[in-house]
């Protein structure tokens, strides 16, 4: 039967005076609410031990694997590199070994033409080169006579006459 406006259900104050005693008399650790936060944080750290377990252990043999390959595709470039050069400079080794044997014994025209070579369109990672023929093969009386060029500050090809001065022995 509905309560008249302004009267109070007498079971309304039992029902709440129920509930609160039976919140007090539970204690903390007994109390949902409670049970809920902690299965919650240990659900959370859980997850993220198993998380750190994971990338402990995969994920670091993972990255040393990537890491290796990475080395060895660097080392691989740098040789093929160093490969490339190299053969650039014997070919032009080679060219001036020709060259020089064909040439005529003319100062004038070996101090023409090497330095042409040398210079390698430029290429200043060529620092210098030249020729030193055998002894005598530009006189009698001239044992050394060799043809040096070197790379100034500037970069340009200059003559350097340092070993034709020196006395042999």
């Amino acid at each position: 039967m509905p309560f008249a406006a302004g009267l109070k259900n007498p079971h309304r104050k039992l029902l709440s005076t129920t509930l609160a005693m039976t919140q007090m008399s539970l204690k903390w650790y007994k109390r949902l609410d409670f049970k809920l936060c902690l299965s919650a944080v240990l659900l959370a750290g859980g997850i993220m031990a198993s998380f750190a377990v994971v990338l402990n252990s995969i994920g670091r043999r993972m990255v040393l694997t990537e890491s290796a390959q990475l080395i060895q595709q660097t080392g691989e470039n740098a040789t093929a590199t160093l490969e490339g050069r190299s053969r650039e400079v014997a070919a032009l080794t080679r060219s001036l070994a020709v060259v020089a044997a064909q040439l005529p014994l003319s100062e004038a025209e070996f101090r023409e033409t090497i330095p042409q070579l040398i210079d390698f369109n430029g290429d200043e990672a060529i620092a210098g080169g030249g020729i030193w023929p055998e002894p005598y093969v530009f006189g009698e009386t001239r044992e050394r006579r060799a043809f040096f060029w070197g790379r100034n500050e500037n970069g340009k090809l200059e003559y350097y006459d340092d070993y034709n001065a020196h006395e042999s022995g």
